[in-house]
């Protein structure tokens, strides 16, 4: 199975020159709040790290997902200093932690929690999409919403593969 990770089309880059707390205040969970791409990162990351070894390509793809969700990362960080704000490593009330990875080890579990993490992003991204006021933050949100949507795809045809395979037990 090929891994796809992102949709085929370029991400935008738009200028944002208007300063807007509001905004800022919209994607600072989506950036690092407890459901957010930090996590997505860790999440993946951590999936990659447990799963090498296994018969497929899961710890591959998982590290491939990573990057894409570094990503979209990288963009929201950048759009949040472009409207005035601080992205800090936290949501609006809180700080980052590491207790919101999902720590599971069997794959079939990893994938049913990626996918259910995909999903809610999904959905938090078109509340974004639809509260945002700009036109250029509402561009960013939707492209990142096509790559949700790929790795929810992706991660269906694996946790397909895994929920089948005998191959699904970790060395």
């Amino acid at each position: 199975m090929e891994c796809i990770c992102k949709a085929d089309l370029p991400y935008p880059e738009p200028e944002i020159t208007e300063k807007s707390l509001y905004e800022v205040k919209l994607l600072m969970p989506a950036y690092a709040g407890r459901e957010s791409e930090t996590t997505a990162i860790f999440l993946y990351i951590y999936g990659h790290y447990v799963t090498i070894g296994l018969k497929g390509e899961l710890s591959d793809c998982l590290e491939k997902i990573a990057i894409s969700e570094m990503r979209h990362h990288d963009i929201l960080g950048k759009a949040i200093v472009q409207l005035g704000g601080t992205p800090y490593i936290g949501g609006n009330y809180s700080y980052w932690q590491g207790g919101y990875v999902n720590y599971v080890k069997d794959p079939v579990a990893i994938l049913k929690n990626a996918i259910a993490g995909e999903k809610q992003a999904i959905h938090d991204y078109e509340t974004i999409a639809a509260r945002t006021r700009m036109k250029e933050i509402k561009i960013l949100i939707e492209r990142i919403i096509l790559d949700e949507r790929v790795h929810v795809a992706t991660l269906t045809k694996l946790l397909e593969y895994y929920s089948s395979s005998s191959s699904s037990t970790l060395s």
